[in-house]
Parts: structure tokens; sequence; C-alpha cells
């Protein structure tokens, strides 16, 4: 109420820095849309000001106030971004895939802070971590799995990879249609450990569902076995792997 007595008394010559700064006072005690409403207006106001620091502030405490408001989020989202402000829009767009009941709008904002992360920010554990969180709302989504078990690659963290592949694998059950391809990918991951015996297991399960189209990596698979086995003088897992290569 003081703060509209004040500005009531201020005329058009006054300083207009000084009337923002009175519009600006009860913003903190609103809630709802009324704050986001006056936040919207405030950073208008900053704006035709030039005071950036003015217009972050209160879209900040805007969204703060109500996150509901998708223009105000939006707005706030294109400030960080126009500024290249990555880390404070990546710290956004994980709370509001936090808050949002849409379970595919969640994984959307974290696909988009990993890459941001990746590829701006340059921290590949804040990316695994933006996915490993998408999953949560997403955990059957087999590219988001893919993404995933990638970027856990690219960091030599292929046992955790293999785990989580595993889970959904089991999970997903011997009928679904993702379940050859999966087990492919798991073959890859154990080639990469050197658990030549886990890869043909998995593409043997795969050759069952597929056919003919992982022949040749079936056969590759096998060849190492034979190869490791051996090397390490085994000669009943040479044979039984000789055998069912042919």
């Amino acid at each position: 109420e003081l703060s509209q007595s004040l500005l009531a008394l201020l005329g058009p010559d006054d300083d207009p820095r000084e009337r923002v700064e009175l519009m600006e006072r009860p913003l903190k005690n609103e809630e709802g849309q009324v704050a986001g409403d006056l936040a919207f207006k405030l950073a208008d106001e900053w704006t035709t000001l030039e005071d950036d620091e003015g217009v972050e502030r209160v879209l900040e405490l805007g969204y703060q106030l109500c996150p509901e408001d998708e223009k105000l989020r939006e707005r706030l989202e294109g400030w960080y971004r126009d500024r290249s402000e990555w880390q404070k829009l990546c710290e956004l767009q994980v709370k509001e895939a936090e808050r949002r009941a849409d379970s595919v709008k969640s994984v959307e904002l974290l696909r988009s802070a990993s890459t941001i992360y990746d590829e701006s920010l340059f921290d590949p554990e804040a990316s695994i971590r933006c996915l490993a969180q998408a999953r949560q709302y997403g955990p059957d989504d087999t590219a988001l799995l893919r993404d995933l078990i990638e970027k856990r690659r690219g960091a030599g963290d292929v046992p955790t990879a293999i785990g989580e592949l595993t889970e959904v694998i089991d999970r997903f059950g011997e009928d679904h249609p993702a379940r050859s391809d999966l087990l492919v990918l798991r073959a890859e991951l154990h080639g990469e450990t050197n658990n030549a015996a886990a890869a043909v297991q998995d593409l043997e399960g795969a050759y069952d569902l597929t056919g003919e189209a992982l022949a040749e990596k079936l056969l590759e698979g096998l060849e190492r076995l034979c190869t490791n086995a051996a090397a390490e003088g085994d000669e009943e897992a040479e044979r039984s792997s000789t055998l069912r290569a042919i």
C-alpha cells in the first residue's frame, strides 16, 4: 500500500527508475498469476530502462512465485539462452521437469539440459545425470535408453550401462519388439568388457528372434569365443564354440 501511495505521488518528470523500483516492491508478497503478470510487466519496464540485472531479477522471482506461468518461464528460458547463461538454463529446465506432471515434457526438458551440459558446459557427468533422471519419466523409451547407454560408453562406464540395459530387457520380457535390438546392444557392451561368452549368449538370443540378419554377427562372436578358449587352453570350450559355429 505504501508503494502504491508513493507511486501516486510521482509525476511524469520524476525518475523512471524510482517508479519501477516502487512497482517492484510488492512483487515478493504476491503469488500465483498475479505475481506472474506483475513480473512480466516489470521485466518490460526494466527492459525499457536497459537494466539487464533488473530484468533477470524479476523474471527469476516471478518464476519462483508462479512457475505454472508458461509465458513467463519461456521468457526466462529465452533470457538465459540469449545470454549464454547455460548453467542457469540447465538448472531451470531440471527444476521445471521435476515440477511438471507431464512426463513427456519432463523427458524433453531433461534431454535439452543434457545436451547443453554436454555441448556448452562440457560437463559429461551432468549430461549423463540428466538422461538418467529423464528415464525416471520415460522408463520404456528405448531411444532415450540408447542415448544414455552411448553416453555411459563414452565415459567408460560400461558395467553400469550393462546393468541398466539388463533391467530393461528383463522387464520387457520375451515378446517385446525391441528385445532383439537390445540384446545386440548388450552383446556389444559385453564385447567391450571382453566377456565373449555373454556376448555370444545375447547374440544367440537375438538370432532366435531375428534370424539370418544376425548370422554374420553371431559367427564373429563364436569365432572370438573360440579364439579366447584356444588362448586359454580350454579345449572343451574351443570344441563347443567350433560346433556352434558350424
